[in-house]
C-alpha cells in the first residue's frame, strides 16, 4: 500500500485499514478488497483493534503498541458480531500471506478510498474518519459485504445521517 495515500486518514481510520490488511493476509488474499475494509472497520468500531495489536505483537515479538482511543461504537455489538461472521464466511481462505509482504489494493477498494475523500471534503473535515470509509464502502453495489450490511439495515443513508449529526452536534 502507498503510505501517502493514508496521510489524510485519522488514526482510527488507519487502524481500521491496518486491521483490514492483517485479516486479508490471514485469509491468504491476493489483494485487499472492500470486504476486508468492512471487516477492519468493524474490528476497529468494536474496540477489538487493541487485542489484534496484542496478537500481532506477540506473534512478531514486537515491543510497543499504538495507543487506542476510546470511542462510541457505530454498530451495536451483537449486530457487529453477526455481520463480521457473515462476511468472513463469504470470503475465500487459503494459505496466509506474510505480514511483511506488500498486499495490493483492489480497484474497487481504491474507488472506495476516493469516495471517502469526497465525503471528507463534503463534511469539511481535516481527516478521513472510519465512518467516511464505511459510507464509501456502502456505495460499492457489487460487494458481498455491502449486501450483508444492507440485510442488517446498515445503509449509506444511515451512516451519512450519523456523520451529519456529528458535524452539527
Amino acid at each position: 500500500m502507498f503510505p501517502e495515500m493514508f496521510d489524510t486518514f485519522s488514526q482510527r481510520a488507519r487502524q481500521a485499514v491496518f486491521a483490514a490488511r492483517w485479516r486479508a493476509g490471514q485469509r491468504g488474499a491476493d489483494e485487499m478488497c472492500v470486504e476486508d475494509l468492512v471487516v477492519g472497520l468493524i474490528i476497529e468500531d468494536q474496540g477489538m483493534i487493541e487485542s489484534l495489536f496484542l496478537e500481532i505483537h506477540r506473534e512478531h515479538r514486537l515491543q510497543s503498541i499504538l495507543p487506542v482511543k476510546a470511542h462510541i461504537s457505530f454498530f451495536p455489538s451483537g449486530l457487529a458480531a453477526q455481520i463480521l461472521t457473515r462476511i468472513e464466511e463469504l470470503l475465500p481462505h487459503s494459505k496466509p500471506v506474510s505480514a511483511s509482504r506488500e498486499l495490493p489494493i483492489s480497484s474497487d477498494l481504491k474507488l472506495a478510498f476516493e469516495a471517502a475523500k469526497n465525503f471528507q471534503r463534503k463534511f469539511q473535515q481535516r481527516h478521513i474518519a472510519p465512518l467516511y470509509l464505511l459510507a464509501a464502502a456502502l456505495a460499492r453495489e457489487q460487494s458481498p459485504a455491502v449486501n450483508v450490511l444492507r440485510q442488517a439495515v446498515v445503509t449509506q443513508e444511515k451512516v451519512l445521517e450519523t456523520l451529519g449529526s456529528e458535524a452539527t452536534g
